[in-house]
This record gives structure tokens, sequence and C-alpha cells, in this order.
């Protein structure tokens, strides 16, 4: 599902099947868009571990409710959680363009998940100002050997440590590396 322009507001009640199905895109380059999740009836899994590409400009706004999505993409944009949180069910990638921000909750769904951030227009690629927890003992985060600017600014929860193999990656909390440990590779 590609959202183009103007706003989406999914309102999946429980006990139905996922309100996306296949990849959904919010905007392209050129225009933004906004999806966003529903009332207080809305369920919280409208996504159905899809994968989720956020572009330029574009809002994904889970409005408090959690969520599981696949991998996401990210050209510029923001996704907030609220009190809701996300979990990643795969890689988070930052592709050239403009800056891109994530707030709120972000969960690493108990698995070590690459964040491949590449070297865009902004000094800093990817904001990171949601809280990182693992999700269980196993969360990790290695961010890969591309050259974009990674911005881990709260304190996060994640124990499973963080691998850095490339670019750079600043730390705009004591705590923002959780408690595992830092390995340069």
């Amino acid at each position: 599902m590609t959202v183009l322009e103007g706003a989406l507001l999914l309102n999946k009640t429980a006990g139905t099947s996922s309100a996306i199905n296949g990849t959904l895109t919010i905007g392209n380059y050129t225009t933004a868009a906004r999806v966003e999740y529903g009332s207080a009836n809305a369920h919280a899994d409208q996504m159905g571990v899809q994968t989720g590409i956020v572009n330029h400009g574009s809002t994904f706004d889970l409005a408090g409710k959690s969520d599981t999505v696949g991998a996401i993409t990210m050209t510029g944009g923001l996704i907030t959680t609220g009190i809701g949180t996300l979990t990643l069910g795969g890689t988070l990638t930052y592709n050239i363009g403009s800056a891109a921000v994530i707030n709120g909750n972000l969960s690493l769904g108990n698995a070590n998940r690459t964040f491949a951030i590449n070297d865009g227009q902004a000094t800093n690629d990817l904001t990171i100002n949601a809280v990182i927890t693992g999700g269980g003992a196993g969360g990790a985060i290695t961010k890969s050997n591309v050259a974009g600017t990674l911005v881990l600014n709260a304190a996060n929860n994640y124990g499973g440590g963080t691998t850095l193999q490339g670019g750079v990656l600043a730390l705009g909390d004591k705590a923002a590396l959780g408690s595992g440990t830092l390995t340069f590779n």
C-alpha cells in the first residue's frame, strides 16, 4: 500500500486481520503523507509484521499504540509512538535523503538488529530519541559498515551490546548504549 499525499487513519479492531498487507510506503521524495493509528477502539496490531517505508517529510504515528513491523526504511521523515512501542522485526535502514527521526519507544524484538545508516544530506542522518529496549536478553544493535551518522539520544534499556562497523555513532545520553558492551569491528 502506498500513501502519497494526505492522511490514512488505521482503525482496525481486535480480532480482524492486519490493516496493511504487504509493504507500507508513506510519501515519496516530493510529496509528504501521514499514516496514523486510529481511535481508542483501534487495535494495536495494524501492520502484521510488514515492511514500512517512511519517506522525506512523511510521518508514521502509532498514536500511543504498540505494533511489530518487519524491516523499516527511511529517507527522512518521522516515526513516533507516543506511549506505545514499535517492535522491529528486521533491519532499520536510512537511505540518502533528509534527516530522519524516531521518537517514543523502540524495541529490538529480542534480536540483534542491523541499523544500516547511509550518509545523506543532513549532518545527523538518523536521530533516535526513542527509548530503545531489547525486548528480551538478546536485544542488540549492529551499526553496519556504511558512512552515515546514527544518533542515540535516550537512556536506553537493551542489554545485548552495540557493534560499530562503520560510520558515526553519536551518543546524546550516558546510558545511550544500554547495559551491553560497545564493540568496534
